[in-house]
């Protein structure tokens, strides 16, 4: 670390060191630790100084992030004394010193007693012990009141003027630390750049946040993230509930719903205690952090895409349609009856609606207007007295508005992947703009903005990579096949022709159907002229069996399912309408299911004769469905009733129904033998077997735990070899979800511009 004659602070070397071997001279100890450059010239070794290494570093234990917070530890100490942390006569003192020794923390200056506190914590021995990640010492700094404490203790030597060279000597070490400590200490604002991009050039601590994982290790894809009110806390949406955290801790709290829905919007409450939740058909009031969720609205007509927000006087809006009108409802926070606020009445296809509503300051409401079925968007805010236009964007799509303080509009523009942040200045006196629209960044979605001005933003940096693996009972992970930059998933097996049929999502090679040959290591795309394929099975006799999307008459859209032959080439040949889940081994029985209205309809076909299908279920949520090998039973997984039960039922009849999971269960299969059956958990996807008895009565056993995924590896389907040792899964590599950017201090940057 450097500091050029103009005061800048560079760092020219970032000093890695790994001790390969000894090092060999004619003069032993001739080498001194005062140099910085005595391991430059030695063959096989890295580049760098061992005076920064860590304790695990210098017994060659694995490293991480915590090996980098040592050496932050070791810089500030020797900036802010003047001396070494760690020092010796040879490379062996410095590593005796580094693993058995304590810097003189007698050296220190008078300081505030967290910024030592700070130094004890980079530089414990023990990296269970460490902070975890740079960013944490900014709350170790700021203490539990809020405030940084500058002021030295009594009888101190040192000076706030000498704190504030030392840390700016070590913003080059630590760059998200050093940008916040040095806007802490009152140091000269960056000037915003030219370029549009204020969260690039903020004075504040600037740091990303990596996609989180659920309970079983899996990843958590951002999707809508909110921060709270006091810009201390977040939460995110996920599959089957939200992540709730604190910037201060590396904790996530998981919270369930009891709907199998996907979870579309999080808002917080103005005093940051609870969260709105929205979720299929249901609004829900969750306590923070992880309080039983309350149903607050359930209905059909409600919105959850749309969002909802909640309001400075304790009520909670949101919108919900149906044939007759679109309204936008408000509903006590504690719950109740809601009532109306905006009503627009008409033909369906005619009437203006309203989506992604957010809070104003004084019990009002922003949203945007799509106004009478045409193209275009407008922003308006709406009070007691009706509803004001604040910008017209013909032709645009708009989404995520929201308030910022003093005076400020964010919303993003393009679609529903890219996109655009712009802000309309705007007077919450008379709910009308003060001035131009202008651009605030050009690759940031949908951020959100906390009362105390820190920003939260999801940055795509990378696509998910994937590979198909076979995965064995004691761990062991086999991959095999090409790497798909998506998130490839394994629909069927046919373990005696060797043919595995995938899937892929979540990437830019996503929504294809592949064809893998297990013995040549071959990958097919199958692509049928004129369908798009979502799912796929193989028959016993070696055809595949893919199901598309398309429109019907109306323009609505349907499933269909197509006969290809087994190489997966040729002209596709109608078969069934719906969506085929599996074909009995002789050919006899399809299960299929149509979606009609809200409804799914699950039937049985006998494809042997003219007859009309036979109904099998009926219901909202059917996801999967087998048949055993002797064709006599099915397993389905359905969510009628809270979480996803996968269910036992006799086939082709659908009389009777037996539970085989307990807590949540998807991907029921049957082993080759019949004799057990096989499913992930629907949280977590951990693979469980029960074992299965038909005579002389239906018996099933517990659920056993057959694995915990390790490795990054996912998507389990109950899919197995013959032996039932090893099952097909996903291994992953690569971004599945990129980073979550937290920027502090960032609305006083948007005040200026």
């Amino acid at each position: 670390v450097r500091i050029t004659p103009e005061g800048a602070v560079k760092i020219l070397d970032f000093g890695l060191a790994k001790p390969l071997r000894p090092k060999t001279s004619s003069e032993p100890g001739t080498a001194t630790a005062a140099s910085d450059s005595f391991l430059m010239t030695e063959e096989g070794l890295v580049l760098g100084t061992p005076t920064y290494m860590s304790p695990e570093q210098a017994r060659g234990k694995p490293v991480d992030r915590r090996t980098d917070i040592w050496a932050f530890g070791c810089v500030l100490f020797e900036c802010l004394t003047g001396e070494r942390a760690f020092a010796g006569d040879s490379i062996t003192d410095v590593l005796a010193a580094i693993v058995g020794s304590e810097p003189d923390w007698s050296r220190l200056p008078a300081l505030p007693g967290r910024v030592e506190e700070l130094l004890r914590r980079c530089l414990t021995k023990d990296p269970r012990h460490r902070l975890r990640d740079v960013g944490e010492a900014r709350i170790t700094l700021q203490g539990p009141d809020g405030e940084i404490a500058t002021t030295d203790r009594a009888g101190g030597r040192g000076s706030r003027s000498s704190l504030s060279l030392a840390v700016a000597a070590t913003l080059v070490v630590g760059t998200g630390l050093g940008l916040f400590l040095a806007s802490l200490l009152r140091e000269p604002a960056t000037e915003v750049g030219e370029t549009g991009s204020l969260a690039a050039d903020v004075a504040g601590l600037h740091f990303a946040l990596p996609a989180m994982t659920d309970e079983g290790g899996f990843p958590v894809p951002w999707r809508h993230v909110a921060l709270s009110p006091d810009g201390r806390q977040f939460a995110a949406a996920k599959v089957d509930g939200l992540v709730v955290r604190r910037l201060d801790s590396f904790d996530p709290i998981h919270v369930r719903l009891d709907t199998t829905d996907q979870v579309e919007h999080v808002a917080w409450s103005p005093d940051g205690a609870s969260l709105a939740v929205s979720a299929g058909e249901t609004l829900y009031r969750v306590s923070a952090p992880g309080g039983t969720p309350v149903r607050l609205f359930d209905d059909e007509g409600f919105q959850a895409h749309n969002g909802s927000a909640w309001l400075d006087d304790g009520r909670i809006v949101f919108t919900h349609d149906n044939e007759e009108r679109d309204a936008l409802l408000a509903i006590s926070s504690s719950g109740g009856r809601p009532s109306e606020l905006v009503t627009f009445e008409g033909e369906e296809e005619d009437r203006s609606h309203l989506h992604d509503v957010a809070p104003l300051p004084g019990g009002r409401v922003l949203a945007v207007l799509h106004a009478d079925g045409e193209t275009g968007r407008d922003l308006v805010a709406i009070d007691g007295a009706g509803m004001h236009t604040l910008l017209e964007l013909p032709d645009e799509q708009i989404h995520g508005p929201q308030y910022v303080a003093p005076g400020f509009v964010l919303f993003s523009r393009g679609d529903s992947v890219s996109g655009e942040t712009w802000a309309q200045p705007i007077s919450l006196d008379t709910l009308e703009p003060t001035g131009e629209l202008f651009l605030v960044q050009s690759d940031m979605r949908r951020p959100s903005v906390s009362g105390n001005g820190t920003l939260a933003y999801v940055e795509q940096n990378g696509d998910p990579v994937s590979t198909l693996v076979w995965w064995a009972r004691d761990g062991g992970v086999q991959p095999f096949g090409r790497e798909h930059e998506a998130i490839a998933f394994p629909v069927d097996y046919d373990s005696s022709a060797g043919l595995v049929l995938f899937m892929t999502s979540w990437g830019p090679g996503a929504s294809e159907l592949w064809r893998h040959e297990i013995e040549r290591g071959v990958s097919t795309r199958i692509r049928p002229e004129g369908l798009s394929p979502t799912w796929g099975s193989i028959l016993s006799d070696g055809r595949i069996v893919v199901t598309s999307k398309e429109e019907d008459g109306n323009g609505d859209e349907r499933m269909a399912s197509y006969l290809l032959p087994a190489s997966g080439r040729g002209a596709p040949e109608r078969w069934l309408d719906g969506h085929v889940f599996d074909v009995s081994r002789d050919l006899r029985y399809a299960l299929y299911s149509v979606r009609e209205e809200d409804e799914t309809h699950v039937y049985v076909a006998d494809l042997e004769s003219d007859a009309s299908p036979l109904p099998f279920r009926t219901g909202k949520n059917f996801d999967t469905a087998s048949i055993s090998p002797d064709g006599r039973w099915a397993v389905y997984d359905a969510g009628e009733t809270g979480n996803t039960q996968v269910y036992l039922t006799r086939f082709p009849s659908g009389e009777g129904d037996w539970q085989v999971s307990v807590d949540d269960g998807v991907f029921g299969r049957f082993a080759p033998d019949g004799g057990h059956i096989y499913f992930r958990e629907a949280r977590g996807g951990k693979l469980s077997r029960v074992t299965f008895q038909a005579e002389p009565e239906v018996r099933l056993g517990a659920p056993e735990l057959v694995g915990e995924p390790q490795q990054q590896v996912m998507m389990l389907t109950g899919l197995q070899d013959a032996d039932e040792e090893r099952f097909l899964g996903t291994q992953l590599s690569g971004s599945l979800t990129g980073e979550l950017i937290v920027v502090l201090g960032w609305a006083s940057e948007l005040a200026e511009r």
